[in-house]
């Protein structure tokens, strides 16, 4: 949904008050992706008081950004969901034409996209690290015994259970490479931006 500005400081309405109850609704309970973008005309001034002024509207003192579309146009987020649950992304035009700007605004709401879809595997990233954590004791006490130990009946053994612990790593592997696979592609479809402290 994209609005002209109404001269009210940057992020205080949403281009969503500009919807009836009913539709606002239905768009926040079927949102994905929540990205508000305000698009500025550079004033006269130099970059640092760019920043410090996204850093004012961004409410972070962490942004990441840079400029883009060569030169034409500085754009900065933190990264971080405001209280109705949008990422905001301010965009200071120094030159930039119409067509684009379109572009460029296009572009960052597909970045944003793919980083969030990116994002979806974290959980699950985080519930087969703790599946691996369970094996790695497993693995060590079996490996310190076979450093250990020197008859050949007891190598078989631990050999078999070497060999269990490797068929349960290999198979979370496998249950899980397709959502790996999938995040590694929306991160590379995304590109990067330096961070300002």
């Amino acid at each position: 949904i994209m609005v002209p500005g109404t001269g009210q400081p940057p992020f205080a309405e949403s281009a969503l008050d500009f919807l009836d109850a009913g539709k606002r609704e239905e768009l926040m309970d079927d949102m994905f992706v929540g990205v508000k973008i305000e698009v500025l005309v550079a004033g006269a001034g130099d970059r640092d008081v760019t920043v410090e002024y996204a850093r004012s509207l961004l409410g972070a003192r962490q942004i990441y950004g840079g400029t883009m579309s060569e030169n034409g146009a500085e754009v900065w987020s933190a990264f971080r969901h405001d209280a109705e649950g949008f990422v905001r992304i301010v965009v200071i035009d120094r030159g930039i034409s119409e067509g684009r700007l379109s572009r460029l605004l296009q572009r960052l709401l597909e970045m944003e996209t793919y980083r969030m879809l990116a994002m979806m595997a974290l959980p699950r990233a985080r519930e087969v690290m703790a599946e691996l954590g369970e094996l790695e004791p497993q693995l060590d006490e079996v490996m310190g015994q076979l450093a250990r130990r020197r008859d050949e009946s007891a190598h078989e053994e631990l050999l078999r259970r070497i060999t269990a612990i490797s068929a349960q790593a290999e198979h979370i592997a496998a249950a899980n490479a397709y959502r790996f696979a999938a995040a590694r592609a929306f991160t590379f479809s995304s590109s990067s931006a330096s961070c300002v402290e």
